[in-house]
């Protein structure tokens, strides 16, 4: 007799990740090509297993892949270790269970580590000894990963007990007198306290526990604390802070008095476990020391508020700009054009499209520069007058990039090592130090430009073989030194190092001074005017949790609208929720014009402010593109309307500044235009 089951409807259950057992099965079931491809990750965005046919990928030891929902890292549960590579081929946590240290006569010596079994140790203190000395640690701790462990009891006679060496002594003899540490009189009295109500199996769970439980009241309420700011008069400062509970009563201060809501001017605002200190239009006066307190614990950060004069530090910024495409640039085109025969390079041969369209695909190329080097380097009528079939519209970036991928040149993505001098070492010097300056936020202290300025300035000696000077007709026969900006980059040309002077001739022509104080208005007016708009759409005490809800969009423009770089201008990933909390003021104008397009709440936000933020962002990229100089008539061009949005953006408070870095270099009188 046949027996027929027939299934009439099937539930939904929460996947559980196969044991190794069974990987290859589930690979192919789902259709991996290769099982060694499938992988089954714990996704912490949606808490929910998640597998896949994309692997396999790899972690160091004590530590184990998740999904977020890329793949990411994280240490090894309290339970478990890691003692070498984790591999997502047949694992999705790591390796091994922590051992127990529960059978009779066992408690556990610690807890072990990401990448140690925990250590066991026989309760001398109730007649235990090892039955084999371990051979480690002097015979006082045992592995059970790597030994047996087991205890059994050992009689001592009349007037004698068992020590933590494991041997009957006089009861009088001190215990200290003992090879093996003695356990901590703490547990040896917790151990009394709770062995008349729990049996000696559990015992080593409960202490266990306890130990994490004083761990866990130990840590420090504020998780995120407060960061030092820096701002131009006028401009806005937030504070926030992250406590590790909800709905605390804190308290504010600057200096050693009690701040308050609207009555000093300020804004105090908090949701769930986000604390939010605003100061909406900052006065020199509002420069200060401010904390937030909670019970016994407190974070201070101070508050620098300046004039709108050129700081000594905007000057090192903009001297860095200049060098890096003045000077550097014209370096790495001739390294470019002996890799790259001109010649060769109108054929389209030497740079074909399908490898080009690669570079795309995996976002070592933007589209953009997709289309320069193609318009570039595609085969024309050689009359052809529209298009300089050269290197000549490259800009550093582009060329190294291009030189990494079609020579045997090497070059790497971090700083190298001093003593390394070869050619592929200083162009991945001028790599790494051109992406710090186009992603940082318009300032060098003295002491990273001097640091930076001496690098560039060797590695570009290095690879022309030759002490740099611009050509003698682009050296202006005289600067307007009624102009802010040509002041103080005279005043910082004096203070110049022997060193510095050592090698590089640097000047600054009309027209380049004029392309560095459009750079200058971006970064010190611009990206804060964006972002007093960036702030409404995104409170600060909401900041990460509208981010989260909206990973899934923005993941989706990684690589496309948000670079690597751009992702990392937070000091936080904002695609990780484990990293603290993102900061508006670590957000590039790039960054902040794509979270606004695709996370914000379209309805707090006119199409014609979007409007502005658009063109905002495309000057940046039209500024980042340019050779380092621009006519009057560009600069009239660029410095009205960037000045006129600005305004429109971030408000009156922006007023001051921009009239003071609008000052006319030719006539010595301020934009009436800007002003009105």
């Amino acid at each position: 007799m046949n027996t027929v089951l027939r299934v009439t409807e099937a539930l939904n259950f929460d996947l559980q990740c196969p044991g190794s057992g069974h990987w290859k099965y589930r690979s192919d079931a789902i259709g991996c090509s290769n099982s060694d491809t499938y992988y089954c990750l714990f996704n912490t965005i949606n808490e929910e297993c998640t597998e896949n046919c994309t692997g396999p990928d790899f972690d160091q030891a004590g530590f184990r892949r998740v999904l977020r929902p890329v793949f990411d890292s994280e240490p090894c549960s309290s339970k478990r270790y890691q003692p070498f590579p984790f591999n997502t081929s047949g694992h999705n946590v790591c390796v091994y269970e922590k051992s127990f240290c529960s059978e009779e006569g066992q408690i556990a010596n610690d807890t072990g580590t990401t990448t140690n079994d925990r250590t066991c140790r026989c309760d001398y203190t109730r007649g235990y000894e090892f039955i084999i000395r371990p051979k480690q640690t002097g015979g006082c701790v045992c592995s059970p990963s790597e030994e047996d462990c087991s205890c059994v009891l050992k009689k001592c006679e009349k007037d004698l007990i068992l020590s933590a060496d494991y041997k009957c002594i006089p009861k009088d003899l001190s215990p200290a007198d003992t090879i093996c540490p003695p356990f901590p009189v703490k547990e040896k009295n917790m151990t009394i306290i709770l062995k008349s109500n729990l049996q000696d199996k559990a015992l080593p769970f409960v202490l266990y526990g306890v130990e994490r439980l004083k761990e866990y009241l130990k840590r420090a309420l504020i998780s995120s604390p407060l960061e030092v700011i820096t701002c131009i008069e006028g401009q806005p400062a937030v504070f926030n802070c992250e406590l590790r509970k909800p709905h605390m009563m804190v308290r504010w201060y600057k200096g050693s008095v009690l701040l308050k809501d609207t009555v000093d001017k300020i804004t105090i605002e908090s949701k769930d476990k986000m604390y939010v200190l605003t100061i909406p239009n900052t006065t020199k006066d509002s420069s200060g020391l401010y904390s937030i307190k909670i019970n016994n614990e407190s974070s201070k950060a101070q508050l620098h508020v300046r004039g709108v004069e050129l700081a000594a530090e905007e000057v090192n910024y903009l001297r860095l700009v200049h060098l890096m495409l003045r000077i550097a640039t014209p370096a790495v085109r001739a390294i470019f054009d002996i890799e790259f025969d001109p010649d060769q390079l109108k054929s389209g041969k030497t740079l074909p499209r399908y490898r080009i369209d690669q570079l795309v695909k995996h976002n070592h190329l933007t589209e953009k520069e997709r289309d320069i080097v193609l318009f570039n380097t595609r085969k024309r009528d050689p009359s052809a007058t529209d298009c300089d079939q050269s290197s000549k519209y490259f800009d550093l970036k582009l060329m190294i990039t291009l030189i990494r991928n079609f020579t045997a040149i090497e070059i790497v993505d971090v700083l190298p090592k001093p003593s390394n001098i070869g050619t592929g070492a200083d162009l991945s010097r001028l790599k790494y130090y051109r992406n710090q300056i186009v992603h940082n936020e318009g300032s060098f202290s003295n002491v990273h430009f001097s640091s930076y300025w001496n690098d560039i300035c060797k590695a570009v000696v290095r690879l022309q073989n030759k002490a740099i000077h611009q050509d003698e007709k682009h050296i202006p026969k005289s600067m307007d030194e009624n102009d802010p900006l040509v002041k103080a980059i005279l005043a910082s040309f004096a203070n110049d190092t022997t060193e510095e002077r050592n090698g590089i001739t640097q000047f600054i022509t009309k027209e380049e001074s004029m392309y560095l104080r459009v750079v200058h208005l971006l970064h010190r007016e611009a990206c804060p005017a964006v972002r007093v708009k960036f702030d409404i759409l995104f409170p600060p005490f909401e900041l990460k949790q509208i981010l989260q809800t909206k990973i899934q969009i923005l993941l989706k423009q990684k690589g496309k609208k948000i670079s690597r770089a751009q992702e990392e201008d937070g000091c936080v990933n904002i695609f990780n929720k484990t990293n603290g909390i993102p900061r508006s003021t670590n957000f590039s104008l790039q960054l902040m014009a794509t979270c606004i397009w695709y996370a914000s709440d379209r309805e707090k936000i006119t199409m014609e402010e979007w409007d502005v933020i658009k063109k905002l962002e495309q000057y940046i990229y039209r500024v980042a593109q340019n050779k380092g100089y621009l006519n009057k008539l560009e600069f009239d061009e660029y410095w009205n309307e960037i000045s006129k949005m600005i305004l429109f953006i971030g408000g009156e408070n922006f007023n001051r500044s921009t009239i003071y870095l609008s000052l006319n270099t030719e006539h010595n009188t301020l934009l009436e235009s800007t002003a009105s």
